[in-house]
């Protein structure tokens, strides 16, 4: 009877690769390896990283904006306490006179503009037209040249002048900066005998600093007392 010879050959080939196999089975490995490693390192560098990137106030699109505003903010909150440490004043010439009746006396209206660049003054003047006529307006020597407002009416006379200006309420070199500027003249007409009074509508009458915003500064008044004999 012939002795059946069982071979493992194939047994043994499964459970000990040969040569070549292993050498495929250690690329393979490899590969994994490097493509574990690339995605970590992807994650750490560009996703996390950009995370933090993002989180950084100094690098963020919206952070730079608001920084911008703020400090945009803060430029103007101290521009306008500046502003509000000036103070003009609008006052009349003379300030005293006695004019007799039937009369007529010329009242300068003069602005003092605190230190700082004014591009435009205007006012309202009140006075008991029982006792005053306003003749006229003239605003040939104002300090700033061009006439805007000249009228006449019952017991009033409104005048506003402007200049060209450059935006800088600091400067002198446009506007007008000074103590003593004229802004124009009226000429009155004394009526009656008495004690009168020429002063100003204070929510009118006003100085503009040179910001080109049309901003008022804070103007002290002083007005004219007159006696007609």
């Amino acid at each position: 009877m012939d002795e059946i010879i069982y071979s493992n050959q194939g047994d043994q080939n499964f459970g000990n690769p040969t040569g070549g196999n292993k050498k495929l089975l250690v690329i393979v490995l490899a590969v994994v390896a490097v493509l574990v490693v690339g995605a970590l390192l992807y994650w750490f560098l560009v996703d996390r990283g950009g995370e933090i990137v993002n989180n950084n106030p100094s690098n963020n699109p919206n952070n730079i904006n608001n920084m911008a505003v703020d400090q945009e903010a803060l430029k103007l909150q101290k521009e306008i306490e500046e502003k509000n440490k000036v103070v003009g004043k609008i006052f009349l010439e003379p300030v005293r006179s006695e004019i007799a009746k039937g009369q007529e006396f010329t009242v300068s209206v003069m602005m003092n503009t605190g230190g700082v660049d004014i591009s435009a003054g205007g006012v309202e003047l009140l006075f008991d037209n029982t006792k005053l006529e306003a003749v006229k307006v003239d605003n040939g020597g104002s300090v700033l040249t061009i006439g805007a407002v000249k009228t006449i009416g019952e017991g009033k006379v409104e005048i506003i002048q402007g200049q060209p200006a450059d935006g800088n309420w600091k400067d002198s070199d446009d506007g007008f900066n000074g103590e003593r500027g004229l802004l124009a003249k009226v000429v009155f007409r004394a009526k009656v005998i008495g004690e009168v009074a020429v002063g100003f509508n204070r929510e009118k009458s006003k100085l503009i600093f040179d910001d080109g915003k049309g901003t008022a500064m804070k103007v002290e008044f002083e007005e004219g007392r007159y006696t007609i004999k």
